[in-house]
């Protein structure tokens, strides 16, 4: 029999009330614990609207499980941030599996006999696991027929997805040939000292923009840079070329977050510089575009920088008031696609909430919005808003029939993560009742050890694979941020799997194959 043990977890430096204070799920069986989603939570504390219409993180404490007949009721104590404890109310979450919960209920009375440990079957366990626990490959099966060359193998993992990978096969001998299966394996960082990363094939080699991130601070970036390898391996050592300059267009500076998209058939760059001085609170969403036949490298061959505006000719903007907009990406479709977008109000002192916004783009000129821009998603929970209210960095992801928008949340640094907006394929991506968001991160510092605050994703495919990169940190209070990169697994529910490793992608143990060979291989 196993147990489920609900709580939550001390404060500490690198773990504050609003990660920490939230509902974590451990598995206990045969003596041993097993913490869900690496330790981090499950269940956090939804956000309260402020005095000041800006959202403000809550906590929960004290979690209670109760089976009932027809589902599991949990009750947690929740309360705002830096109130004290008695201010706190309870509040109940309802579940059928304990996989997907609706709540909080503020409606009273709950049942307040239940317990932090409960027993838990062996299915429920495992669905538990499948959901908030590691993935790994557990066996591989070999191709037997066909010529050796074109032989591969299927990995498969212990959720019960699967995926083809090829293998390199050496000469046979003795009628039996052994292989390696073939991985993407790149070390972190892969780029040092590059925030906010992106990567495109373009014209046969391999393209990469992103922030600098060392030294005098990425507000004091003179220049924005693209650099350019026949070979995702060839990256790193690849020489940065300029395509825009301070004093280009009034850019003070910044050159924050760029990234490459074919829009109407011509590649253009995203990004937001600062206007007339090198400081945040002067971002503005801007692009330029490279002329047909073009050298990506070279600053002649693309546009100077324009503002992206709204259809009437305005700056991104909720209101009248002020304010920057920032980490422009596109997501494809019909009738030119769409933009998304991180925004926020900046005006006399006051710093309002930064969140995501969207927009249809004009098909016949990309750097006008087609229709008004709405409101896509405010932080709600209590991990986005650690240390500031902010969302940004959003890219697009397509599976089959669902389209998954990865965006950051929280401040920079270690508790930066990465959360998941998702719609349906068959829904209008310009309207915000079409997405849906998850509650928990997809991605944080708890992840994979030695990445601090992961976050800021794109991505790519490469040699079959969907890949991402991102930017984290070596150390928590390290002041740079580094590119890494790694395969995206797609999990057996259909859902992206960001975290990972080249271990849990292909056991050591499982990378050496053999195939028999009969007659000519």
């Amino acid at each position: 029999m196993t147990r489920l043990h609900v709580h939550t977890r001390e404060i500490e430096p690198h773990r504050p009330a609003t990660i920490a204070r939230a509902v974590h799920f451990t598995l206990l069986r045969d003596g041993r614990e097993e913490q869900l989603r690496n330790g981090a939570g499950v269940i956090y504390a939804p956000a309260a609207v402020g005095s000041d219409w800006r959202m403000q993180p809550q906590v929960l404490d004290d979690p209670r499980l109760t089976r009932r007949p027809k589902d599991w009721l949990l009750t947690v104590a929740i309360s705002r941030t830096g109130e004290p404890e008695e201010t706190s109310r309870r509040v109940g979450y309802r579940s059928q599996d304990l996989l997907e919960w609706d709540g909080p209920h503020p409606a009273a009375p709950f049942d307040e006999s239940g317990t932090n440990t409960v027993d838990i079957d062996d299915a429920t366990a495992a669905a538990l696991e499948a959901k908030f626990g590691r993935i790994r490959s557990v066996a591989v099966d070999v191709d037997d027929s066909g010529p050796l060359s074109e032989r591969g193998a299927t990995i498969r993992y212990s959720d019960g997805s699967s995926r083809r990978a090829k293998v390199d096969w050496d000469a046979p001998a003795l009628g039996r040939a052994s292989g390696a299966i073939r991985i993407q394996d790149h070390a972190f960082p892969f780029i040092a000292d590059r925030a906010d990363p992106h990567i495109l094939e373009y014209d046969g080699r391999w393209l990469f923009v992103a922030t600098p991130d060392a030294g005098r601070g990425n507000e004091q970036t003179p220049e924005l840079f693209i650099r350019a390898a026949d070979t995702i391996e060839g990256l790193p050592a690849a020489p940065d070329h300029t395509i825009a300059r301070v004093g280009d267009a009034g850019i003070g500076g910044c050159f924050w977050a760029p990234e490459l998209h074919t829009i109407a058939g011509e590649l253009r760059i995203l990004f937001a510089p600062s206007i007339g001085t090198a400081s945040w609170d002067g971002v503005q969403c801007h692009i330029m575009t490279l002329r047909p036949g073009g050298n990506p490298l070279d600053q002649g061959d693309w546009s100077a920088p324009a503002p992206v505006l709204t259809a009437d000719g305005h700056p991104l903007r909720a209101d009248e008031r002020y304010g920057i907009s920032l980490d422009m990406t596109y997501v494809p479709g019909d009738g030119g696609g769409h933009y998304v977008w991180s925004q926020r109000v900046v005006q006399d002192g006051y710093i309002g909430d930064a969140e995501l916004w969207i927009a249809g783009v004009d098909p016949t000129d990309a750097t006008r919005l087609r229709d008004e821009p709405r409101r896509l998603h405010t932080g709600r929970y209590s991990w986005e808003l650690t240390d500031t209210n902010v969302v940004e960095g959003p890219f697009p992801l397509l599976s089959d029939d669902r389209l998954h928008l990865a965006y950051a949340a929280a401040a920079v640094g270690p508790h930066y993560a990465t959360g998941w907006l998702s719609a349906s394929t068959s829904d209008d991506p310009g309207d915000p009742s079409s997405w849906s968001v998850q509650p928990f991160p997809a991605l944080d510092s708890a992840s994979v050890p030695g990445q601090w605050g992961p976050g800021h994703i794109s991505f790519f495919r490469h040699a079959g694979d969907t890949m991402m990169a991102f930017h984290a940190k070596i150390d928590p209070d390290e002041t740079a941020r580094h590119t890494g990169i790694r395969r995206v697994h797609w999990a057996h529910n259909g859902l992206p799997v960001l975290d990972m490793t080249p271990e849990e992608d292909l056991h050591p143990d499982l990378r050496v194959v053999t195939t028999l060979i009969e007659g000519p291989s």
